[in-house]
Formats: C-alpha cells, structure tokens, sequence
C-alpha cells in the first residue's frame, strides 16, 4: 500500500476557483509557497495548483538536461511493488540499451497530435505486457 506521494501538480484554469471546489467539498487548506507558488494542504501531503499554460515554469533546472519523470498512480487494485518493479525494468533497460528519450510533451497528450500513444483499455495494456521480452526476462515468466 503507498502511504505517502512526493508531490501532484495538478494543471487548472483558474487556482482560485480550484482551491475554493477543493477547499469547500474536500477541506484542503489553500497556502502559497515558495515564490507565491500555490497549493492544497491536506495533513502532512499537498497538491500544487499551476495555471494552465504555465506547465513547463515549474520543471527543475529547464536547460540543463535534468529529466522530469511523471508518474502516474493506478487504482486501488495495483500491487504497488509489481509497478514499481516494472518501472524500474523499463529504466534500466532504456538505460542499458542507451534508448533515447521521447520528446517532452507539455499539456494533453490524449488529444495532442504526434505523441506516441499508450494502451487505452486494460486489455491492451496486458497484451503489450504479455508481449515484451524485457519484462519477462526481468520478471520472470510466472509474473508475465
């Protein structure tokens, strides 16, 4: 089970509006932050806020070549350390193999033009994981 997320960024159209819905129906806290950055309180986690058109001010040293990885949680019914494991897989493996890296996409990349896509429904998905030789090698194939 994850008990803790480094951070989510979520992209909005208006902050003010999104930290009202989030403060009114969830109880989030607005605070604001760094160089009046903003975000949504709740315990010890938060959620920044960005407005949208403003996606690539917040990535870490742009021009410097640090990568930005997103990583996006499944549902409840995700084994967390199968994930993971996976996810390191495909690093290691791009690595190994010196595979180059995509083009950074800022924005919807469902309705964005010449981005590679990914599987859209479950079945999908288990059919390329069925299908790939580096998963199975580094998971074995009772996992796969």
């Amino acid at each position: 089970m994850i008990d803790s997320i480094d951070h989510i960024v979520l992209t909005v159209r208006d902050p003010d509006k999104a930290a009202a819905f989030y403060t009114r129906v969830l109880g989030m806290e607005p605070i604001t932050f760094g160089n009046g950055r903003r975000a949504l309180r709740f315990g010890n986690q938060k959620i920044n806020l960005q407005s949208l058109g403003q996606e690539t001010r917040n990535h870490a040293c742009i021009g410097s070549g640090a990568i930005r990885v997103e990583c996006r949680i499944g549902g409840a019914d995700l084994n967390p350390y199968l994930a993971l494991a996976a996810q390191l897989a495909a690093g290691l493996d791009g690595i190994e193999r010196q595979l180059p890296l995509e083009p950074v996409h800022a924005g919807d990349a469902y309705r964005a033009e010449g981005v590679r896509e990914v599987p859209k429904t479950l079945g999908e998905a288990a059919e390329l994981m069925r299908g790939s030789a580096m998963l199975r090698a580094a998971m074995g194939g009772e996992v796969i």
